[in-house]
């Protein structure tokens, strides 16, 4: 049986190579440190065996409820044991590891010079393919006796945060997303070769970590999010987002693979909470208890009941483009169907700017009033 160094009982580190679970029970497939070569020729990454996840008690892992699957991808460091410690064939991992990764996988101590750079050839990667078919030459590939082999490829992989673009005619933005996924770990979450006065390989240098880096420096503001300015003749804007300063280790954020995130924000004095989805649309709560609620697109709110709407201070509605309707339908009720607008104390002003349109009423009016000095 190997001998392993480190924890003096029945814990091991590994990588996930897969977590296309056929079974859909959230199992991932690991390589050991320790166990496991990264030579694939000698155990190919469909050659793993499957490994159970330990969930959080905030999940039931029962009848569909609570948070499933587990958030692991491919290349993600995990920590576990063995359940059958003479075999090591049914490992259950407990959790997952951040670190600072690097563009080399295996630096050998006594021979940087020949240190493998990350690739799907080799163990303890991230062995995802362009597509599926591309397994076909691979040492991944389908062959007799492996029942099943990876189905996980770039192309269907989430895309991440989609980017602007401008249009041809200079008169907008687009979001665009990229072509496919990305493999792990991420080529802006790895750093740079740092070699001595004679070209020899002392070290890599991350800029990054695994930790996410918007949580670091506070640049939540770099994510597509176009600001709505001020427009002429108006008094509605997009608010500055005065206080938000997010700073390590008090913004406790989640950020999923296309590029959703949710934050919650406790750097003291700047305590907010933002849901962001990837197309820019989102909602916060700033320090002080404004709220930015943004839609990049269209938007819906349907209510099947009633609706009452308390505004202690001012309220503007404004169109940069198009028509405002307000529609009344009797429906089932005998008193339903009607508008009414009532100022208690101040007037009520109908007007349009433009000399040659006019108020139009259609149907029959009644006005009761006195005479206007």
């Amino acid at each position: 049986m190997p001998k392993f160094t480190g924890l003096k009982s029945n814990y091991y580190t590994g990588v996930v190579e897969d977590r296309n679970d056929p079974l859909h029970m959230g199992r991932v497939r690991v390589r050991i440190y320790g166990l496991h070569t990264d030579d694939k020729l000698k155990i190919a990454s469909p050659d793993l065996a499957w490994s159970d996840v330990l969930m959080p008690t905030t999940a039931p892992s029962l009848s569909g409820l609570g948070l499933s699957p587990h958030g692991l991808v491919e290349g993600s460091t995990v920590m576990g044991f063995f359940r059958d410690e003479e075999l090591m064939q049914d490992f259950v991992v407990i959790g997952s590891l951040f670190g600072r990764p690097s563009p080399q996988f295996k630096i050998p101590q006594n021979n940087p010079d020949n240190a493998v750079d990350r690739s799907p050839e080799h163990g303890f990667n991230d062995p995802r393919r362009p597509s599926v078919d591309d397994y076909a030459d691979s040492v991944d590939k389908p062959k007799t006796g492996r029942e099943y082999t990876l189905r996980g490829s770039l192309d269907k992989a989430p895309r991440g945060r989609p980017f602007l673009t401008a249009y041809n005619d200079g008169m907008g933005t687009e979001m665009n997303s990229m072509s496919m996924g990305e493999t792990y770990p991420k080529k802006d979450y790895m750093g740079g070769a740092v070699k001595d006065d004679y070209g020899v390989l002392i070290e890599t240098k991350p800029t990054l970590s695994d930790v996410n880096e918007n949580a670091i420096t506070g640049t939540s503001e770099t994510y597509p999010n176009n600001v709505i300015e001020k427009l002429e003749g108006t008094s509605v804007k997009e608010p500055t987002r005065i206080g938000v300063a997010p700073t390590y280790p008090f913004n406790h954020m989640i950020e999923s693979e296309s590029g959703h995130v949710l934050e919650m924000d406790d750097t003291p004095e700047h305590e907010r909470l933002h849901m962001y989805h990837r197309s820019g649309s989102r909602i916060e709560f700033l320090p002080k208890g404004d709220v930015t609620l943004k839609v990049a697109n269209d938007n819906y709110e349907i209510i099947l009941k009633d609706k009452k709407v308390l505004i202690s201070g001012s309220a503007d509605i404004e169109l940069s483009n198009g028509n405002y309707n307000i529609n009344s339908y009797k429906g089932m009720s005998d008193n339903g169907g009607n508008i009414n607008l009532q100022a208690h104390g101040g007037d009520i002003n109908l007007t349009t700017t433009d000399p040659d349109k006019a108020v139009i009423i259609k149907g029959k009016i009644s006005l009761n009033g006195t005479a206007y000095d």
